[in-house]
């Protein structure tokens, strides 16, 4: 069953979004998340399951959250912190369709597997605002690449913020050989729109 409206459309209407309401979400806005990647993945997690599990780590707006009320029907959301969550994932019996870090200091390489293991079989880490960070986004892709689907989406060429970036980790690692090159190709694309950027502030800062 597809949803009338977007997520777009959502906030917009609700005043979610920190362009209409000071202590408002930036998915949306000034950020490119809502339009380029969770409009299309949520309507297809909707239709897969219209009230999923999910899981947002140390977010502090609680907006984000509301967003998942609007759009779902009755979805179990949980905010939990880091610390939390690593140290009692072998305990948590309870599997998500999304869990969301928006903090990439916040993650580290040897806490993927731990996260991952908390998915479902379809379900996607999403670890948001990860631009200036090659070596530790390096790492985790070239230490996952042959468990799970990872994919980088790189918008900050379309508005020009230096963390307008998305790494997602699907749990389920049925890839053939044109996603797996793909994933190649958008990884690479992440690396030279780092050093494109780094030399760019060089550049501006002389």
């Amino acid at each position: 069953m597809s949803r009338k409206k977007n997520l777009a459309e959502i906030i917009i209407k609700n005043r979610l979004c920190i362009r209409y309401n000071p202590t408002g979400m930036v998915r949306l806005w000034p950020y490119s998340f809502i339009e380029d990647f969770y409009n299309t993945y949520c309507e297809s997690l909707y239709q897969r399951n219209s009230s999923p599990n999910i899981l947002e780590i140390n977010q502090s707006n609680n907006l984000n959250l509301k967003l998942w009320e609007f759009f779902f029907k009755n979805p179990q959301l949980e905010n939990i912190g880091k610390k939390q969550i690593l140290t009692n994932y072998h305990k948590i019996s309870i599997k998500y369709d999304m869990i969301i870090l928006n903090d990439k200091d916040l993650i580290k390489n040897q806490d993927i597997g731990k996260l991952v293991s908390l998915l479902e079989n379809d379900g996607v880490l999403i670890i948001e605002n990860i631009g200036r960070n090659p070596i530790e986004i390096a790492k985790i892709f070239f230490n996952n690449f042959r468990h799970y689907g990872i994919e980088i989406l790189d918008y900050r060429f379309k508005r020009f913020l230096l963390n307008n970036c998305i790494l997602l980790i699907k749990k389920n690692n049925d890839r053939n050989i044109i996603k797996k090159l793909k994933e190649f190709f958008l990884f690479f694309k992440f690396i030279v729109n780092e050093n494109i950027i780094s030399f760019a502030l060089i550049i501006f800062k002389k």
